[in-house]
C-alpha cells in the first residue's frame, strides 16, 4: 500500500494519497491518474488525469518520459 516503496518512472493509480506518497520519492516521475470521482480536484504538475478523452496527451507524456530515460 505504500506507493513510496514502488520504484519506477511511471505510476498508474487513482488514489491521491498514494500518488502524493510516490511523488515524494519520485519527483521527476509521471503519474497517470485514471479519472474517478474521488480524484476530481487532484492536481500536481507530474500527474495527468486520464478520462478517456485525452489519450494523445497521455501518449505524449509517456514519450517524453521515455526520451528522458534514454538520454541518461
Amino acid at each position: 500500500m505504500d506507493k513510496g516503496l514502488v520504484y519506477g518512472k511511471v505510476l498508474v493509480d487513482d488514489w491521491p494519497p498514494y500518488v502524493e506518497r510516490w511523488l515524494q520519492w519520485r519527483p521527476r516521475g509521471l503519474v497517470i491518474l485514471p479519472a474517478q470521482r474521488w480524484n476530481e480536484g487532484f492536481s500536481h504538475p507530474n500527474a495527468l488525469r486520464y478520462d478517456g478523452s485525452n489519450l494523445a496527451q497521455v501518449r505524449e507524456a509517456l514519450a517524453r518520459i521515455r526520451e528522458r530515460a534514454e538520454s541518461i
